[in-house]
């Protein structure tokens, strides 16, 4: 620069030229070179090198740890797409066995075992995956209903079931205490007040059938309210009338077994009343037609029960003649034919009100039929053994009646084993308690028939020891508290028939 010819290119001053060669001895920038980015850069890092180096160690420090936690964050990130896919592959198959496979198969011959294998590998997968996603509503509605299903396999009382009562119980009251916590969260989900009015009428069909219906009437009252509550919110609703009118006819069972006949068909009416809309408006429903049916078998035994024996026959007639065509319909269907086998018993029972006893006889052989073609074809059903059980003591008590008192009890014997067998399966299950005290109150009967007062006092004594222990389990047994009163009577005439026997014999003497 000091050579330049341009004046006005080279140093000003000896001064200027001075402080260059300064700099440049000292490192820093001089004016003879270009002011560059890069030439002021240079000229810092040699004069900084350490800390330049030191700062870039710690820049590359940086960037690798911003590197590592992007790589990081993408793995977590492809990780959790992962593990949603499983948790929604898995919710997705367990819901395909609820709700698709087992409904297909539960009405099957002999699905009983593959039912109860089907719903609790289902509630396996439920009750691991709401582990980890407590907090997701949709899947604790599916929990309940998964719930709901394992009861329905393992005491449902109007369905083929293993006749594991307090295992049914337990179930129920889960999916009910779900779905009462998820109601409180919202109270206005329709969806889920009808659910929740399922859990209460389950739980009271249990309830009813085990003899509690103190219990039972407080269930069934709280699903009719919710029932009602859909009802009144939607009345043309075809679903919302169907389950309306099931719960009146449960509701209606109640007053039944207390004896309230005619408080009982109140109920039993207003159910056949919709039902009759109901099939007017399908009258190729099939379940409509079994329901239709049904409720007018229910009425018929109320009223045979009020005395009314014609109005009995009437309406159970109608009930079977619906009945029958629809069950020849559905031959593989278990909810059609027992159905059809419990309009064969009551029109049975009905038979024996009006004393015709060989059709009594017949009836109950019909229902009989359908009984034992269900236990074989499903050897893990509570339900069908003891529809076979039940109906062949029935159908014994009729033909002691007839007078054909020892084949009688033969059957009844027969009967007898059956249940014994049936509440060793499960001791908890108070109604199977019941049924074998029963069996041998009815025996007891037929003792007395033939005038064998010393068999009969033996039995009727075993009855009543047996129904005591049944009323200490549960006191608010009102069959098992009926059933007693008439073991004290009959435990009263052996003693008599003892009496007069033995005054006889000594007249003879």
């Amino acid at each position: 620069k000091a050579l330049k010819k341009e004046p006005e290119k080279r140093y000003s001053s000896a001064e200027n030229f001075s402080e260059d060669i300064r700099n440049y001895q000292r490192g820093l920038p001089v004016t003879a070179r270009s002011d560059t980015f890069f030439y002021r850069a240079g000229k810092f890092v040699k004069r900084n090198g350490f800390s330049v180096a030191a700062a870039g160690l710690v820049l590359l420090a940086i960037l690798g740890g911003v590197i590592a936690t992007l790589w990081q964050a993408r793995v977590a990130e492809s990780q959790r797409i992962r593990a949603e896919k499983r948790f929604n592959d898995v919710r997705k198959l367990a819901n395909s066995i609820l709700f698709k496979l087992s409904p297909k198969i539960e009405k099957l011959s002999g699905s009983t075992a593959a039912r109860k294998e089907l719903v609790t590998l289902a509630l396996e997968y439920l009750d691991r995956l709401s582990q980890e996603s407590s907090d997701d509503l949709g899947l604790r509605r599916e929990l309940a209903s998964a719930f709901e299903k394992v009861g329905d396999v393992q005491g449902n009382p109007y369905n083929q079931n293993i006749g594991d009562v307090k295992g049914a119980i337990d179930s129920y009251q889960k999916a009910l205490d779900i779905r009462e916590s998820l109601h409180k969260l919202d109270p206005d989900d329709l969806a889920l007040q009808s659910d929740l009015a399922r859990s209460y009428a389950v739980l009271g069909d249990v309830e009813s059938n085990g003899g509690d219906y103190a219990k039972a009437v407080i269930l069934y009252d709280k699903a009719l309210k919710l029932r009602e509550k859909l009802y009144k919110n939607d009345p043309d609703n075809f679903q919302v009338r169907v389950d309306m009118a099931k719960i009146l006819k449960s509701r209606g069972l109640i007053p039944f077994f207390d004896g309230d006949n005619k408080k009982a068909l109140e109920y039993y009416n207003r159910a056949r009343e919709i039902y009759e809309k109901l099939h007017a408006e399908r009258p190729s429903d099939d379940h409509i037609v079994k329901a239709y049916g049904d409720i007018f078998v229910e009425i018929g035994e109320a009223k045979g029960w009020d005395g009314d024996f014609k109005g009995a026959t009437a309406s159970l007639e109608k009930g079977l003649e619906l009945l029958i065509p629809a069950a020849k319909r559905h031959p593989n269907d278990q909810g059609f034919q027992r159905t059809l086998m419990l309009g064969y018993i009551k029109r049975g029972g009905a038979y024996e009100d009006t004393e015709e006893w060989d059709k009594s006889v017949q009836a109950y052989e019909n229902g009989l039929a359908i009984a034992e073609r269900a236990a074989k074809n499903d050897p893990e059903s509570f339900t069908a053994k003891r529809d076979v059980a039940l109906i062949s003591r029935k159908q014994a008590q009729a033909m002691d009646s007839k007078g054909e008192s020892r084949k009688a009890l033969e059957r009844m014997q027969e009967s007898l084993r059956l249940f014994q067998e049936l509440s060793r399966s499960d001791p908890n299950n108070s109604e199977a308690a019941y049924d074998v005290e029963n069996s041998k109150n009815a025996i007891a009967e037929t003792y007395l028939t033939l005038k064998e007062y010393d068999s009969s006092l033996r039995s009727y004594l075993e009855a009543k020891s047996g129904m005591e222990n049944v009323l200490k389990k549960n006191p608010k047994n009102i069959y098992a508290s009926r059933t007693l009163a008439y073991i004290n009577v009959g435990i009263g005439k052996s003693y008599q028939g003892l009496a007069e026997t033995k005054d006889r014999k000594e007249n003879l003497k």
